[in-house]
């Protein structure tokens, strides 16, 4: 996510504004780091009352020295830090952006965004976030409007950070002929990894050589190892763990998987499109804002569907893949841009873009 934040305040040092960008940890990616102006919080000890007011302060320092005009609060969380650490200090405009879904189940979280954000402008990253900012009742009694801000991203820095299939798959110890079916993502049930593994069990002995590979970590990985052991798949289904800059290595797949049950937005998917790999998703939330009107598509949990995409994605000429690719990054380029996410920003805030 933290290249999304970073990305968003490129609009207002294009338009001549001073930015700032805390993280109550870190650090982010060093790249990143040098491109913007960076501060970081310790968050170690937040579990502990002395720690919290510690953070607080910290905040309260810097938005006092830096004599902010604006903030903003990216996520549940860190908004409840700047809440704390806003009181007494003016700030002409104040913004909190939720990057999930669900931010607002909780009845305590509802009387926080009652008692404390009265004056905070709401913005989500995509309209599944809104509808359910809306439907959860954060803005209950209020006539508080709640902003669409489509997450995006630097397409031409991305692209370029993606290193070629050839050299990707030789990285990631991958056979330059098999057929790669891929997913990036955190190991856990909303993301929805074991379906891939059951989808893929079903189809493994007709294709012809081909992998499953799957980057990331999480608290699902013991069962999913099972899962993989009791399909006897040990050596066609690779639980790679987590990788720095794992959206590098995207152009090693031949498809990209991303049958999430719940999604926000799904940013690896963004990132899938844009290195102009094909990909089988899920009809969920902020995906389907993703790709629109894309025919490989499937219920989260339909394995069979899911297991015959994959079958029909195999047996695709590869022009027809790389069709289905182009329009998948075409998509990209439209709307999902950082010129848009600058844009959005600025007109939340209210300055002149």
């Amino acid at each position: 996510m933290a290249e999304v934040v970073l990305a968003a305040t490129g609009g207002f040092t294009n338009a001549g504004y001073e930015v700032t960008n805390v993280f109550l940890s870190g650090p982010v990616d060093s790249q990143l780091a040098k491109r913007f102006e960076c501060r970081f919080v310790s968050y170690a000890d937040v579990l502990v009352k002395h720690g919290r007011h510690a953070v607080v302060q910290k905040l309260r320092n810097m938005l006092r020295q830096e004599a902010c005009d604006a903030v903003i609060a990216h996520r549940y969380h860190p908004c409840k830090f700047v809440v704390r650490a806003a009181r007494g200090v003016p700030i002409q405009r104040k913004i909190a952006v939720f990057h999930g879904l669900g931010n607002f189940k909780r009845w305590r979280r509802k009387l926080f965004a009652w008692l404390f954000l009265r004056d905070w402008h709401f913005a989500g990253v995509s309209e599944a976030v809104v509808r359910d900012i809306r439907h959860n009742g954060a803005i209950f009694g209020t006539h508080k409007e709640v902003h669409h801000v489509s997450n995006g991203l630097d397409i031409k820095t991305i692209e370029t950070a993606q290193l070629d299939r050839e050299e990707a798959r030789q990285r990631l110890g991958l056979p330059p002929g098999d057929f790669i079916f891929g997913n990036i993502g955190r190991l856990s049930d909303s993301k929805n990894q074991k379906v891939l593994i059951a989808a893929y069990a079903r189809i493994a002995d007709s294709l012809p050589p081909s992998r499953l590979v799957i980057i990331g970590e999480g608290r699902k990985e013991a069962d999913l190892r099972s899962l993989i052991a009791t399909h006897g798949l040990q050596n066609r289904v690779l639980l790679m763990g987590f990788m720095p800059q794992a959206q590098r290595y995207i152009k090693a797949f031949d498809v990209f998987l991303f049958p999430s049950r719940s999604e926000a937005f799904g940013l690896a998917l963004l990132e899938a499109m844009i290195a102009r790999v094909p990909a089988i998703v899920s009809r969920v939330g902020g995906i389907r804002e993703l790709v629109g009107h894309y025919p490989f598509t499937i219920s989260p949990d339909d394995v069979q569907a899911l297991a015959s995409q994959m079958a029909a994605m195999v047996t695709k000429p590869a022009a027809e893949r790389d069709q289905l690719a182009g329009s998948l990054y075409a998509r990209a380029v439209e709307h999902f841009n950082v010129s848009r996410l600058e844009a959005a920003y600025l007109k939340i805030i209210g300055l002149p873009s």
